[in-house]
């Protein structure tokens, strides 16, 4: 991410790719590792990668919360 910044939901580039097999895959430019599994619709495919998208959202910005605050657990001093 550029700067630092969590990119905002509305601002990702959420788009599908047809595999080899025909089937849709749900990709998110600004998450290259982020994908669906493969969909038989190009529907399903953006819906589910924009569920995995917001999760991924909540999910850094609990954990860039939490460093922050300086309660990010340290291996060996007590953390996880």
């Amino acid at each position: 991410m550029a700067g630092g910044r969590l990119p905002r939901l509305e601002d990702c580039d959420c788009y599908t790719e047809i595999n080899r097999r025909g089937q849709y895959v749900g990709r998110v430019r600004q998450f290259p590792d982020l994908r669906t599994r493969p969909q038989a619709k190009g529907l399903d495919a953006i819906t589910e990668v924009h569920a995995l998208l917001a999760d991924k959202l909540i999910q850094l910005n609990a954990e860039s919360e939490r460093l922050a605050d300086g309660t990010w657990p340290v291996a060996g001093l007590g953390g996880a």
